[in-house]
């Protein structure tokens, strides 16, 4: 993807956001911590072998999401194994050691990093956290017509009828039964929602989101009529059996 598109970025990023979600959301485990240390690791190394990228992938701050997530991720691994395996005085004291080293050090980075120019972000990456960035300071990134904002009519014309079901379909991704699969879904599609209404080119990133998250919509739907259908006739056919024993009785 690193070599072919120039919007891998945008996956780069996703994935460790959805890392630090798994990590909020207390559905963390040692798969996840596998798959994530061989995905940043083997992904920043072959990353770098592309000509057009090199040392970006290390100095670009398109990366520093990657970066951090990666560190923060072992050090939450290191909080667990230290909680479990010393006493509350001793952890505690070292939380504390370790919360003070860690911010001296991510605010000494930081203005290092700034103030040396090591890290930059590119004039698309600034459009898209900030939409009016172009306008100010690059207009020739924003005179190009597939970097314009995107007419709400484009997500129908586009979509089609998958638009209705997204609403609900982030409802049941993000708010009920939530699994690591709806969790990636339903922040790839938030993500790609709001980078989609910034560039119209980025549609491209949403389509897949919109297909897999409606399907999900529609699926519960589905299940939901059909269990409401069968509790139904259930309840139909005991009130005519119990009819049926009244006249019995009766006769």
């Amino acid at each position: 993807m690193v070599a072919a598109w120039g919007g891998y970025s945008f996956i780069i990023n996703i994935i460790p956001i959805f890392v630090i979600a798994v990590i909020f959301a207390n559905q963390f485990n040692f798969k996840i911590y596998i798959a994530y240390s061989v995905f940043y690791v083997l992904g920043t190394m072959l990353a770098m072998t592309i000509p057009f990228v090199t040392f970006n992938a290390i100095k670009s701050s398109e990366h520093l999401a990657s970066h951090a997530v990666f560190f923060a991720m072992n050090a939450f691994v290191m909080v667990e194994y230290m909680r479990n395996n010393l006493p509350k005085q001793q952890f505690a004291g070292l939380i504390r050691i370790g919360m003070a080293f860690s911010m001296l050090a991510a605010s000494f980075g930081f203005l290092y990093l700034t103030v040396s120019g090591n890290t930059r972000w590119s004039g698309r990456s600034m459009t898209l956290l900030d939409p009016t960035y172009a306008k100010k300071y690059i207009p020739i990134i924003a005179s190009v017509s597939e970097h314009q904002p995107t007419a709400w009519t484009n997500y129908f014309f586009d979509m089609g009828y998958c638009v209705i079901f997204l609403p609900m379909g982030y409802y049941f991704c993000l708010m009920e039964n939530v699994t690591h699969g709806k969790l990636f879904i339903g922040i790839y599609g938030v993500l790609a929602t709001y980078f989609s209404s910034v560039m119209i080119r980025l549609m491209l990133t949403l389509a897949p989101a919109v297909c897999i998250i409606a399907a999900i919509a529609v699926n519960e739907i589905i299940e939901r009529a059909g269990a409401s259908i069968r509790q139904s006739m259930i309840t139909f056919s005991w009130d005519v059996s119990d009819v049926h024993e009244v006249k019995a009785k009766e006769v």
